[in-house]
């Protein structure tokens, strides 16, 4: 099925990118990345430029990662931590041939390319978004289920998990009850504002300290359109599922666009 009748498959995919394009140049320092990534709206990924021309991508798993080595040099520049091999579409590729490529290599979203030169970013979020009726599929027929970490874990323990799992959002409970979900944003937010970017191996603050003031969850039997509109009016990329207060599982863009895409 062409995405259960939600996506033209044929269409070209730059018409659903996102055009607001923010980049970086390849001798920008991490640090003034970082800047750039926290600002609002706030980008998980950028691509780098040398010349005018696309040199590769950094994301914030990247960056985050650099700061959990050893003495990380942040005034370094991005040119050390780029991803130069950063799969790329061509203007002309079809909503097909990006839904496939994300799905078969894993990715969060990649640049649009028209030649050497950057013109949109193409992400999960994208596809999610333009589900804008009912699915008929329930939050639990699609949920996934990230490690859980507790609220007394520090911040450089939980970002090491971050780096080395395979999710990118991870619930915060204690004693058994949600209390949280912390993201690579909310960790460098909480170093940024501490000065600390350059010393996430020594931050022993417990993670509870980093989480956003406003939790936002969903319910299992919710219809998945539900779920996406409120990671839209909340600007989250996933939702915790719970009842009763015991968490379930989440349920992100990704798990959203597997069951209909």
């Amino acid at each position: 099925m062409a995405g259960n009748g939600f996506f033209d498959l044929e269409r070209p995919a730059l018409e659903m990118a996102n055009k607001g394009l923010r980049t970086c140049n390849r001798t920008d320092k991490i640090e003034k990345v970082i800047g750039m990534m926290l600002d609002k709206p706030s980008y998980r990924r950028l691509p780098v430029l040398y010349k005018g021309e696309f040199h590769g991508l950094v994301t914030i798993i990247d960056v985050l990662e650099f700061l959990c080595r050893k003495a990380p040099t942040i005034t370094s520049t991005v040119s050390r931590i780029t991803e130069t091999d950063a799969v790329a579409f061509r203007k002309d590729d079809t909503v097909r041939d990006v839904l496939e490529t994300l799905g078969r290599e894993n990715l969060g979203g990649c640049p649009i390319l028209d030649g050497k030169r950057p013109v949109g970013m193409i992400s999960e979020w994208d596809f999610a978004k333009r589900i804008d009726r009912k699915t008929g599929i329930r939050v639990r027929d699609a949920m996934s289920h990230p490690a859980v970490v507790k609220g007394s874990w520090p911040v450089r323990d939980v970002a090491k998990l971050i780096c080395h799992g395979a999710f990118r959002r991870m619930p915060v409970a204690e004693k058994g009850i949600l209390v949280g979900v912390v993201t690579p944003y909310d960790i460098l937010s909480h170093l940024h504002k501490k000065g600390r970017l350059g010393k996430l191996r020594l931050e022993k603050a417990p993670v509870e300290k980093v989480l956003p003031s406003r939790l936002v969850t969903i319910g299992p039997d919710a219809d998945i359109r539900q779920a996406v509109q409120k990671m839209e009016k909340n600007r989250v990329g996933g939702l915790p599922v719970e009842h009763d207060q015991e968490l379930l599982g989440f349920i992100t863009e990704r798990d959203v666009l597997e069951v209909v895409a």
